[in-house]
């Protein structure tokens, strides 16, 4: 429900994938970081001091968006969604 591209801005997004069982967040022009669950929708990253709340719809379909906390300063992203191949 989590993995995805949520963009911050035009030149920024953040990508998530999962590989065994681990979200790995692999943000625009930077390193790949394992992130590790605070809850079923908040993870952190164990290299810098960031929190990432999902926002979670209750029917169970993926993330709509994201809250990024990072330094006293919460930013929100939403998912990017790829246009239909129809």
């Amino acid at each position: 429900r989590c993995t995805g591209t949520f963009r911050i801005s035009p030149a920024f997004a953040l990508v998530f994938e999962r590989r065994e069982q681990v979200l790995l967040l692999t943000p625009t022009g930077q390193g790949t970081d394992r992130l590790a669950a605070a809850s079923p929708d908040t993870f952190f990253s164990r290299r810098v001091a960031a929190e990432i709340v999902f926002d979670l719809p209750a029917d169970g379909s993926p993330a709509t968006g994201l809250t990024l906390k990072q330094g006293g300063r919460e930013v929100k992203a939403p998912r990017e969604y790829k246009p239909s191949s129809k």
